[in-house]
């Protein structure tokens, strides 16, 4: 994809997890040949500028990295850290728990969303789904707010912020999240029968 054709926005990948109901960090596990971090990565090649985001920098991982803020474990850390050091005013977050996500959902999510709020969110049966969202930087102080008082659900935030949400109902697989070995290796075999 050239540089023209790119959605002019930062991307951040969250691989902060311990990964402890996993057994080991997930973005090593393998999607095909490569490590779902290689995977997800190239995945928001459709952007501008494309981030990891976590506790630890990937053992021989060369690309832009950056630190988590804070030293807790919440997802709402790693949203904080990206739009702490973006200098694109909307950004796109995903989990790397998300293997099954494709670049034409991303932008599908992206066109469709209402970019005079201050959050764009896909909703999948009902439920939200925050670690694969449009956050716009205006919203970093309510995060702090948030993070000071100790109220660190993501839902939480999206409440008490502007947001469009995405009804995604056809892409419930895509949605599917990565929590166990047993849940990768479902979506490992869907994979390959595909």
């Amino acid at each position: 994809m050239n540089k023209s054709t790119k959605i002019p926005i930062s991307a951040f990948i969250l691989i902060g997890g311990q990964s402890k109901r996993f057994g080991y960090p997930k973005w090593k596990s393998k999607v095909g040949e490569i490590t779902l971090l290689n995977h997800i990565y190239n995945m928001c090649s459709l952007f501008d500028n494309i981030f990891i985001v976590g506790k630890e920098k990937p053992e021989g991982f060369n690309k832009p990295f950056i630190k988590d803020k804070f030293d807790f474990q919440a997802p709402i850390n790693g949203i904080f850290t990206a739009l702490k050091i973006t200098k694109s005013d909307w950004n796109f977050v995903i989990s790397i728990d998300l293997p099954l996500m494709k670049s034409s959902i991303i932008k599908e999510i992206w066109e469709l969303g209402n970019k005079s709020k201050n959050a764009i969110i896909p909703r999948v049966d009902g439920y939200l789904q925050p670690i694969c969202s449009f956050y716009h930087k205006r919203i970093l102080s309510q995060i702090l707010n948030q993070i000071e008082s100790n109220e660190l659900s993501l839902n939480g935030l999206i409440s008490s912020v502007e947001t469009n949400y995405i009804d995604m109902d056809n892409y419930k697989k895509e949605f599917l999240n990565m929590n166990t070995q047993k849940e990768y290796n479902k979506i490992i075999d869907s994979i390959i029968e595909e």
